[in-house]
């Protein structure tokens, strides 16, 4: 039992690598609401336009579409923007129905500290030109702006954007302004602002000192289901690209958010200052009739966590068939998550289905991508082979996960998926020189 129980720990600690789980993935949903209520108008048809988030490498993947009522088309501005066209519906239709489309969506925060690490290159989106212009609200050019500009310096772009980050910080309280149109200077006159007066101040100190930066509109998912609507920025490093900065959140006394890091919460729909979420082709002074715009979201993540957790309960208490129905619907959520196949795979051999169980270890091999995440596998794969009574192959994939850093030696000695091999030369042999190893290791 014994041999057991540590098993089950170790396993759970290759399969709740939280780094796995490091993307956040949603369900979001955008709906209009088209009413009017004047009988007299309702073979009256209208078009609308709805903006839609659009995918991002390294930032955020949208897929999975369904509609409602299915768009005439979908179509793409010349500033890389996507709209859902609704054409020629009529009141009477939408009376009864609404505009309604879901996706899925997975984000993944790309601050200074992520670019760092992982720097990504989006060579379709490397306009920094127009992201250097002095233009309404962004007022580079202004007296009062370049003077503050001419004290915020460094020895290298990352320095000059921290000064001007700590700068808008320092000068700004978080007011709200709702719709009121204001800008870059005035925010610096009054000293107060939302997030959009933030983050126009920002960009246009970075501006002034000829770093291109610009907008970003999104949506920020909250733990409710609700939808928040904000205004971040984006600073353009040469060697990193585009990287995302939000100097309203890191100004908080709870702030979590700071210079080089936020948090994973961001859903980008547009670079653009000026746009609409919706667009339509009549007026409300034409026909008596009102247009509402809900954003609402499901958190996959919390829910991706509670199953797992559940899972882990079921296998540590032998429930396999728990277990194993819980990870299929978890490998649905997520069908590239290589710890999920990786889970399936060990459960289909612990019950006997070898051929099941390697094609999912394949799928989680296949999905790797780092070294731990390889030696995790390739060790996974030495489980199978025990399991199989395949001494030859177990001891192969063991000193494979050992070649890409698996180091957990003292669990290979009690692991008791290697039971049925314990007698197989090559593997007692592989023991007794790991545990040289580690006598070594101790004496120096």
């Amino acid at each position: 039992m014994i041999y057991f129980q540590k098993y089950v720990l170790f396993i759970f600690l290759v399969l709740l690598d939280l780094n796995s789980l490091a993307q956040r993935d949603l369900i979001l949903k955008r709906s209009l609401t088209i009413k009017c209520p004047n009988p007299e108008y309702f073979i009256n048809r209208c078009s609308y336009n709805l903006l839609v988030p659009f995918s991002r490498p390294g930032k955020q993947e949208i897929s999975e579409y369904k509609y409602s009522v299915a768009p005439f088309n979908v179509f793409k501005t010349e500033n890389n923007d996507y709209f859902l066209n609704w054409k020629n519906k009529s009141f009477f239709e939408l009376n009864t129905v609404k505009l309604e489309v879901t996706m899925k969506v997975k984000i993944k925060i790309y601050d200074l500290k992520t670019a760092k690490k992982h720097p990504v290159k989006n060579n379709k989106d490397l306009d920094t030109l127009s992201c250097l212009k002095d233009e309404e609200n962004f007022r580079s050019n202004s007296k009062s702006i370049k003077a503050v500009a001419e004290n915020l310096k460094g020895n290298d772009r990352e320095e000059i954007v921290k000064n001007i980050f700590n700068y808008v910080d320092s000068v700004l309280d978080y007011h709200i302004f709702y719709f009121q149109d204001r800008g870059a200077k005035q925010a610096l006159k009054d000293g107060k602002g939302d997030c959009t007066e933030y983050s126009e101040l920002m960009i246009t100190l970075c501006r002034a000192k000829k770093i291109p930066a610009r907008i970003v509109k999104g949506l920020i998912p909250n733990s409710n289901g609700t939808i928040g609507h904000h205004n971040w920025v984006e600073v353009y490093f040469p060697q990193y690209d585009w990287v995302a900065f939000d100097p309203t959140w890191a100004d908080s006394p709870k702030a979590t958010t700071s210079f080089y890091s936020m948090k994973n919460a961001y859903i980008q729909t547009s670079n653009q200052r000026y746009i609409s979420d919706v667009k339509t082709s009549c007026q409300s002074e034409e026909f008596p009739f009102s247009i509402k715009l809900n954003d609402t979201c499901m958190d996959l993540t919390n829910s991706i966590s509670q199953k797992v957790k559940s899972a882990q309960e079921y296998y540590q208490s032998n429930q396999l068939v728990k277990a194993a129905g819980l990870i299929d619907t978890l490998i649905l959520l997520e069908p590239d998550n290589y710890v999920f196949w990786l889970y399936r795979g060990v459960i289909y051999a612990r019950e006997g289905q070898f051929e099941k169980g390697l094609e999912c270890l394949k799928t989680s091999l296949k999905n790797t991508e780092t070294n731990l995440e390889k030696n995790r596998c390739l060790y996974g794969f030495a489980n199978f082979y025990g399991l199989k009574s395949d001494g030859e192959n177990a001891v192969k994939y063991l000193r494979e996960a050992i070649d890409l850093g698996f180091d957990n030696y003292n669990h290979l000695y009690i692991d008791s998926d290697f039971f049925k091999i314990k007698d197989y030369q090559p593997f007692i042999d592989l023991q007794n020189a790991l545990k040289l190893k580690q006598e070594k290791e101790k004496k120096k």
